[in-house]
């Protein structure tokens, strides 16, 4: 109830107005990528029912592709989305894991009669996309995304006291640098990830004195800061599939089942661990174990196909 009102008025004055332009010189919709068929404080069931409802007004063919969807649900949140989508063309809706696949069906799908299609997610066509050069090792680089611990906990189930994110990060630094290892202190752009890293910086430079710090600020130079590196340990599950489609094997922290999602997609569910359960110091030879089993260029090249091939069915759905 508290949040109505700023939804309401954002609505008006921001919202519509952007969809109704951005949808004036299409020809079809599509809504891909992100979890973003999921309820957190009605955020995303306004912004979606607002665009599908500017889509529907020009008569417009709509498809979802790449999407997660979350299981829970606020009532309001639910029946805001499925009366918009029930005067919505709907064509198909394509989503990256299994659970989102049974969550959709259960929510909207059976009602719609549209039920999800697996597909891969785009994001592991960034290395096409951008294409980064790898440049040549002077020992390991291993990158470490920063996230809030006010994110995880937002997100998740995750249980953190105060200050145990940034004494397991700062922990992490020191015991990477002790194994030799450069170490690359990132985040994905987020303002909270941000403030963050700016708040434990000075301690990760005392654990880690070769420490570098990289502020990416566009997807292009996310992609360039990742595909240098030679390990990655991190939260975020751009970074991990980002990584993955650069081949750089990575290390996934536990707080979001998208994330494990997305790793048992690709055949590396053992990759992925809690905080809770990985000791800094053991985390060097965690990274070495992640490697030792990371997919072939050849397996690779194989989920890369099957991604784009994907695209060419959602055109086909369009068509």
């Amino acid at each position: 109830a508290a949040i109505r009102l700023p939804l309401v008025l954002q609505s008006r004055r921001k919202w519509r107005p952007h969809y109704r332009t951005g949808v004036k010189p299409c020809d079809a919709v599509v809504i891909g990528g992100g979890n973003l068929l999921a309820d957190l404080d009605l955020n995303f069931p306004t912004k979606l029912a607002l665009a599908l409802d500017e889509a529907a007004r020009r008569d417009l063919p709509v498809a979802f592709y790449g999407v997660g969807c979350a299981a829970r649900w606020s009532d309001t949140g639910r029946h805001m989305l499925a009366r918009v989508l029930a005067r919505t063309d709907l064509k198909a809706v394509f989503v990256r894991d299994d659970a989102s696949r049974i969550n959709w069906n259960r929510l909207f799908g059976h009602a719609l009669h549209v039920p999800a299609e697996l597909v891969r997610d785009p994001g592991l066509l960034a290395s096409e996309t951008y294409r980064a050069t790898r440049p040549i090792s002077v020992g390991r680089r291993v990158g470490l995304g920063i996230m809030s611990d006010t994110a995880v906990r937002y997100h998740s189930d995750v249980v953190l006291r105060p200050g145990e994110l940034a004494d397991w990060y700062v922990a992490v630094a020191s015991a990477l640098c002790q194994d030799g290892a450069s170490v690359v202190a990132f985040t994905n752009g987020s303002p909270e990830d941000k403030a963050m890293l700016a708040a434990i910086a000075e301690r990760l430079e005392a654990a880690a004195p070769s420490v570098a710090f990289v502020e990416p600020r566009t997807p292009a130079e996310l992609c360039e800061t990742i595909a240098g590196l030679d390990r990655l340990i991190a939260f975020r599950m751009h970074a991990i599939i980002v990584a993955y489609s650069y081949g750089v094997p990575a290390l996934a922290l536990r707080w979001d089942p998208k994330l494990d999602a997305f790793m048992a997609s690709v055949g590396l569910s053992e990759q992925v661990v809690a905080i809770g359960e990985a000791a800094p110091d053991g985390i060097p030879r965690r990274l070495d174990a992640a490697a030792a089993v990371f997919p072939s260029e050849r397996c690779r090249e194989r989920i890369l196909a099957e991604t784009r091939a994907g695209i060419g069915r959602l055109a086909t759905a369009l068509e």
